[in-house]
């Protein structure tokens, strides 16, 4: 797939390039820790997002020198190791240095710099994360073992690069769509929560909580009605 309106530009000149920290040794995490260790345990493809609040605080006995690894705001990510390449934003980074912390990513990423005279850092992620670039990153990919994208082929990958606006408003779309996604999944699991509160309820003879579970259903269901089949609702109400 080719786009007209674009122009398709290598990624070295979006955006400065450089590897994350390699540990040598395994490290404990550590509550007093003054490195944020950033792994792939930390990512999550649904929101294209690396989660802080998840990643480990740890130590390194020997000193390195942060400024090479250390991920400043904005400044993106790409999973460059595994079956299942991706590109990440990383909220919060300068809440986290704010409070005397370095945020390093380990070496399985590549930390993107980026332009933002000619790319937006929210709409590299969701370009790298689209089906259109798969063969290309695929190409990449070496390794019989564990499959890897060596930073040097990484940068040749063209990517279609819009108007600056453009890049925004897509990136603004997809975010939108992102949180209607995962709030319809927060949803769903608060109903579920609901539903059985009210079915144990039954179970136990224990109406006010039954009656204070099925009136949460009821109005949450109410507020969906083209998301909740008719059916169920009406079997709700019989209980």
């Amino acid at each position: 797939m080719r786009f007209n309106n674009c122009d398709y530009i290598k990624i070295n000149k979006l955006a400065e390039l450089r590897a994350g920290y390699q540990l040598r040794d395994r490290v404990d995490p550590d509550p007093k820790g003054k490195i944020k260790f950033i792994q792939v345990g930390d990512l999550n493809r649904e929101t294209g997002q690396a989660d802080l609040s998840k990643s480990d605080l740890i130590t390194i006995d020997k000193a390195i020198e942060y400024g090479k690894y250390e991920l400043r705001e904005s400044e993106v990510l790409f999973l460059s190791k595994g079956s299942k390449p991706g590109a990440f934003t990383v909220p919060g980074v300068s809440d986290w240095v704010d409070r005397g912390c370095h945020v390093i990513p380990m070496s399985h990423f590549i930390i993107l710099d980026c332009d933002k005279s000619r790319i937006y850092p929210p709409f590299l992620v969701w370009a790298l994360n689209q089906k259109f670039m798969e063969p290309a990153i695929k190409a990449c990919m070496k390794g019989s073992g564990i499959p890897f994208i060596a930073k040097s082929d990484f940068m040749e990958i063209k990517i279609p690069v819009p108007k600056l606006e453009i890049q925004k408003k897509i990136a603004q779309l997809s975010s939108l769509r992102t949180q209607e996604v995962v709030l319809a999944k927060k949803r769903e699991g608060l109903l579920g929560q609901l539903l059985e509160a009210l079915l144990l309820g039954q179970l136990e003879g224990d109406a006010t909580d039954a009656s204070v579970a099925k009136q949460k259903l009821l109005e949450e269901y109410e507020k969906h009605k083209d998301i909740s089949p008719e059916e169920f609702q009406n079997e709700l109400r019989k209980l």
